[in-house]
């Protein structure tokens, strides 16, 4: 990926362009998108739905919306990993649909696409899995600074450590050094969030 920050300009393109198909789109967001879209924290190269899993029109608009717009906006700016690589969905507690709706949609404003971000619980939950799964911790831990407290961290530590052991299957995400690595990973960031 190149890194092309996404911007309003390319929401607003592909509400457009779903207007112009008559399809009307609604995305629940994780990580980036969250950030910059509800906390105005940082830009992201790329939108990581967790809702819907794929959507063959909305993809296919996504990629006309970087064809125009050339250079400036990456061909997979619209990325579905988290939704079908991570399984996202599936690991979050039941209600979470609920929850980001109930927390309000996100801007831009548009009849043709209707953003929601993950509620703030289980966005700090996404970003907890991707701190202790990515290569890109230091990212992930800089938005748990900014958007939770030590005591909501530590709230979910217990839901993280059966997720790993549980949801994800130690041995196929982490493997046996993912403890000491998870155990790290929160111990550092709870020395930030002093």
């Amino acid at each position: 990926m190149s890194h092309n920050p996404v911007t309003e300009n390319a929401l607003l393109a592909l509400a457009a362009e779903l207007e112009m198909r008559a399809s009307p789109r609604t995305l629940v967001l994780c990580g980036g998108g969250v950030m910059w879209l509800r906390y105005g924290f940082r830009g992201t190269d790329d939108l990581d739905p967790v809702s819907p899993a794929n959507d063959e029109v909305l993809l296919d608009a996504a990629r006309l919306v970087a064809s125009v717009a050339g250079n400036q906006l990456d061909k997979d700016w619209l990325n579905f990993d988290a939704a079908n690589v991570t399984r996202l969905h599936e690991l979050l507690p039941d209600g979470w649909l609920e929850r980001a709706v109930a927390a309000g949609r996100l801007p831009p404003i548009h009849p043709f696409l209707f953003l929601h971000g993950l509620a703030k619980d289980d966005l700090i939950r996404s970003k907890l899995l991707a701190l202790v799964a990515s290569l890109r911790r230091e990212k992930h831990a800089a938005d748990l600074k900014i958007i939770a407290s030590r005591g909501e961290i530590e709230e979910q530590i217990p839901w993280l450590s059966h997720t790993l052991a549980f949801g994800l299957g130690k041995s196929q995400y982490l493997g046996s050094p993912g403890e000491t690595r998870l155990k790290k990973s929160i111990a550092t960031l709870l020395e930030w969030t002093q």
